[in-house]
């Protein structure tokens, strides 16, 4: 169903959105925009702002006509405007708004283009719309940013450096793996190669420097020389850098941590696994890296578990990894339980030559997303209520979990009478009403339903039921969300 006017202002009353998801900012503009867990303001996931609730965009046709709106509405140039899917900058848990947005790229925001409300079963944590601003926007002198223009790893790109509060290309005259190597520590990398050419592609602002000269001992680009101005230099000369991620910090064996570059804002329950082998932070190699393995880490941090695995190139290039593999069973808590073994029992030739086949390259690793609660303070854990109804004793049911309420997935007959007992009511009977006449919230969480059998006596001593397997916990919308009716004799 496209949207109307009033899909804009008759949205859902939903709870806070959970908390931990993005910044601070309040949204109190409808149909503002802003882009979080990117590296900077020019790039992000975007959420749009609805009944004072950040919430995301779904990916489904979104395209770079899309992005440039929201660009331009961010107060950014359209030029180079960029569209991500695919959950670019991190899984989002939460509220999705909207889909299928339908901008022709001229609009002044993104509510003056088509788009869906009614979202499709494909719109999850994993289908979260983003967009890079590559022109326009003011900055701090002397910050750097990187720029990946495609599908590699997100720590390689075209170089940008701030000069008179203005991004601008690096020319690539003199440009060195010095140089390269102190933009990406500044970037929060441990090292970096160069890169000429373009080869990520042409810069949308103004050429700002050239000759830049970096020493091995610089860490940031104000320590280093260069020439102002693109004298001589155009912008198939832009620079690049591949940056290179590495902890040197003493570790003990057997801790696990998730690693991303310091300067990536995105969620910190994500990123790509390490372990400590003899005093050294060593990326996971991905053999026979399973659901388990995933788990074992996330609970060995303090997360009740994992969501699921993810490619290792969204957190950029870690070199510093292992050629054995982990490996843990359902019944292991902790890592020194698991299986930890080299692969080398499957070579293959090439030219003559026999080579091993598994954990041999940094393209071997593993990405992981921990579960993290929102532990929001919206409402009291194990509290219910019923919303939306014509009258008091009827309407969508909304439970209390994690400090945020969301709807159940699923209802019994003795869930129900459970429900309306707390709240109240004294006849042990109520309607579960299963054709969402009350609405829907939409909202993504973890929580499935409350599993009541004839010897709970009351809802606090039903059973939670969350969503997924042993291995994953799932978080997505219900596919009905339930209601109820509840009565008084």
């Amino acid at each position: 169903m496209k949207k109307t006017a009033a899909h804009l202002f008759l949205c859902l009353a939903l709870a806070l959105f959970l908390a931990g998801t993005a910044s601070s900012q309040s949204c109190n503009s409808t149909g503002a925009v802003r882009l979080v867990w990117g590296s900077g303001g020019w790039e992000g996931q975007v959420q749009i702002c609805l009944n004072g609730v950040w919430g995301w965009v779904c990916h489904n046709g979104f395209s770079n006509a899309d992005a440039q709106v929201v660009c331009r509405q961010l107060g950014y140039g359209t030029s180079g405007a960029i569209a991500r899917t695919s959950s670019y900058y991190g899984w989002g848990n939460g509220v999705t708004w909207i889909d299928y947005v339908g901008c022709s790229g001229s609009e002044t925001n993104i509510s003056s283009c088509s788009y869906s409300s009614s979202l499709t079963s494909s719109c999850t944590i994993t289908t979260i719309a983003g967009v890079v601003c590559q022109s326009g926007g003011s900055c701090t002198n002397y910050d750097v940013r990187l720029i990946p223009t495609s599908s590699s790893y997100r720590s390689y790109g075209r170089v940008e450096v701030c000069l008179n509060n203005q991004w601008g290309t690096v020319c690539d005259d003199g440009w060195s793996t010095y140089d390269a190597t102190t933009f990406c520590r500044q970037l929060g990398y441990y090292s970096g190669g160069s890169s000429c050419c373009a080869n990520y592609g042409q810069g949308y602002v103004s050429i700002a420097i050239r000759y830049v000269s970096c020493s091995s001992s610089h860490y940031r680009f104000s320590q280093c020389g260069y020439t102002a101005g693109s004298s001589g230099c155009y912008h198939y000369e832009d620079a690049g850098a591949t940056c290179y991620g590495r902890l040197t910090t003493s570790c003990s064996s057997g801790q696990v941590r998730l690693w991303r570059p310091s300067g990536d804002n995105g969620p910190t329950h994500e990123g790509i696994a390490l372990y400590c082998r003899s005093g050294s932070w060593r990326a996971t190699c991905n053999y026979n890296f399973n659901c388990h393995t995933a788990r074992v880490i996330c609970q060995q941090l303090g997360y009740p578990g994992a969501v699921g695995i993810r490619s290792f190139r969204y957190y950029g290039y870690y070199n510093y990894f292992d050629d054995y593999t982990i490996s843990c069973s359902s019944s292991a808590n902790r890592i020194n339980q698991c299986n930890y073994y080299r692969p080398g029992y499957y070579y293959y030739t090439y030219y003559g030559y026999r080579f091993r086949a598994y954990c041999t390259s940094n393209t071997q690793i593993s990405g992981i997303v921990c579960y993290a609660p929102a532990q929001s303070d919206v409402c009291t854990n194990g509290t219910v209520r019923l919303v939306n109804g014509t009258t008091s004793n009827e309407g969508r049911v909304e439970y209390c979990y994690e400090g945020d309420w969301v709807p159940f997935c699923g209802m019994s007959t003795l869930t129900a009478s459970r429900i309306c007992t707390q709240l109240g009511y004294n006849y042990t009977y109520g309607s579960v009403i299963e054709d969402e006449r009350f609405g829907r919230t939409n909202k993504m969480s973890s929580f499935n339903h409350k599993y009541c059998s004839s010897s709970h006596q009351t809802l606090s001593d039903c059973v939670e039921a969350r969503k997924g397997s042993s291995c994953y916990i799932t978080l997505s919308r219900c596919s009905i969300e339930y209601g109820l009716r509840c009565y008084s004799q």
